[in-house]
C-alpha cells in the first residue's frame, strides 16, 4: 500500500461494485452514498472510522472530546451533500484493559454531541481488541433529491470557495504533537468557553470540536449557481483534487486568498510554522469547499452573509483539466513538499 495511494486503490476497486447498483442509487466515490427514500427525498449513508494514535491521542486527549469529533466527522459528510443528519450506529473495538471511566467519558460526549444535532444513536457493535481503540461511525441523513450537490458537477470557470477559515484543526494537532498542550486541557477536556479563549485554546478547540456546516450545505445546496461541494477533511490539496478527479477538471488556487484565522497565524509566526502549507495540506476543518457559477458569486455571498452571518471566501478557480492543480502566491507556482491527508503515504 506504500506504493499506491489510499485513492488509488479505491478507484482500483470500486467499479466492481458499481456497476451492479440499482438505478439512481449513487455509490462509492462521493462524501455519501445517495440511496432513493420518497419522492422528493433521498437518504445520505456515510462511515468513518478512527483509530486511536492515527486519528487521535488517547494518551493526550479526552475521551469527551474523542467522541464529540467522532460525531462530527461522521456529521460533516452529510453537509457536504446539503442534507440532515438523522441516525448513527458506532462500532467500538476495545482492549480490556480500557478504563470503565474513559467509556463513561466516551459516551458523554458521544450523547452531548448528538444531542446538539438532534441525531440518535439507534445502534451499533462492541467488540474487543488486542490493539489500539478503534471508533467507526456510520451516519445516515437526509436530503431533497433534486438538491444534492457531487463532486462531479464541477465547470470550468467556477470560482472555488470556502465557507470557513481553515488551518486551525492542523495547528491544533501540531500543538499535540509538539507537546505545547496545557496540562487543563489534557486532563479536563476543551471547554466552551475556549473560543473566547488564548490563541492555543482556540486552535486545540478548533481541532477538537470541528463544527459541521450543515446550515451552510443546507443553503448551498439550494442554488443552481451553484455546482460542487465537498468537506475540507484531508486538506485543500487533497479534496480539490477529489473534485478535479470526478468532474474531470484542474483548479488553480490562490494562498493569499485562504481565509486564515488571527490566532493561526499568531501561532504559526511564534512557531516558525508555514501557515500556507499547513492551511493547504493539514485537514480536518471540515468546513466545505463549493464551485459556484461566476456571475453568480457576489448573489450567493449576500446570502449568505445575510442568513449565515458568515463569509464566503472566493479562494481560486476551476481551469482546464490539461492545466492540472496550479497552487499559486502571488500569481507564483508554488510546490511543497508535504501534501494532503493520504493514509498509506
Amino acid at each position: 500500500m506504500k506504493k499506491i495511494s489510499e485513492f488509488e486503490y479505491i478507484k482500483k476497486f470500486s467499479g466492481q461494485f458499481l456497476k451492479n447498483l440499482p438505478k439512481q442509487v449513487t455509490g462509492i466515490g462521493d462524501d455519501c452514498a445517495i440511496i432513493p427514500y420518497t419522492s422528493e427525498k433521498s437518504l445520505l449513508l456515510s462511515t468513518d472510522t478512527l483509530v486511536d494514535t492515527v486519528h487521535f491521542l488517547s494518551h493526550k486527549m479526552h475521551p469527551y472530546d474523542v467522541a464529540y469529533k467522532s460525531l462530527m466527522v461522521n456529521i460533516s459528510d452529510i453537509a457536504a451533500m446539503g442534507g440532515v443528519p438523522l441516525f448513527v450506529l458506532l462500532s467500538l473495538a476495545i482492549s480490556p484493559d480500557t478504563e470503565i471511566n474513559w467509556l463513561d467519558s466516551f459516551f458523554e460526549g458521544l450523547r452531548d454531541s448528538c444531542q446538539k444535532y438532534s441525531v440518535n444513536l439507534i445502534g451499533g457493535d462492541t467488540t474487543k481488541t488486542p490493539g489500539k481503540t478503534v471508533i467507526s461511525l456510520t451516519i445516515i441523513g437526509t436530503a431533497v433529491t433534486k438538491n444534492i450537490k457531487y463532486r462531479s458537477s464541477a465547470q470550468i470557470g467556477d470560482l472555488i470557495c470556502l465557507t470557513g477559515t481553515i488551518g486551525d484543526s492542523a495547528a491544533g494537532l501540531k500543538c499535540y504533537l509538539e507537546d505545547l498542550i496545557p496540562l487543563n486541557i489534557i486532563n479536563c477536556g476543551i471547554k466552551e468557553k475556549a473560543k473566547t479563549g488564548s490563541d492555543i485554546e482556540k486552535i486545540i478547540y478548533a481541532h477538537l470540536r470541528p463544527r459541521p456546516h450543515i446550515e451552510e450545505g443546507l443553503l448551498l445546496s439550494k442554488s443552481n449557481d451553484v455546482n460542487a461541494l465537498i468537506d475540507i477533511s484531508d486538506g485543500i490539496e487533497s479534496d480539490v483534487r477529489r473534485i478535479m478527479e470526478n468532474s474531470r477538471c484542474g483548479a488553480e488556487i490562490e494562498l493569499i486568498d485562504l481565509p486564515l484565522s488571527s490566532s493561526f497565524v499568531k501561532l504559526a509566526d511564534k512557531y516558525g510554522w508555514d501557515c500556507y502549507e499547513l492551511a493547504i495540506t493539514g485537514g480536518e476543518d471540515y468546513c466545505l469547499m463549493v464551485t459556484i457559477r461566476p456571475d453568480a458569486y457576489q448573489k450567493i455571498a449576500t446570502q449568505f452573509k445575510n442568513k449565515i452571518d458568515s463569509r464566503l471566501t472566493v479562494i481560486g478557480e476551476i481551469i482546464s483539466i490539461d492545466e492540472g492543480l496550479l497552487i499559486k502566491k502571488n500569481n507564483k507556482v508554488i510546490n511543497f513538499k508535504n501534501h494532503g491527508y493520504d493514509h498509506f503515504r
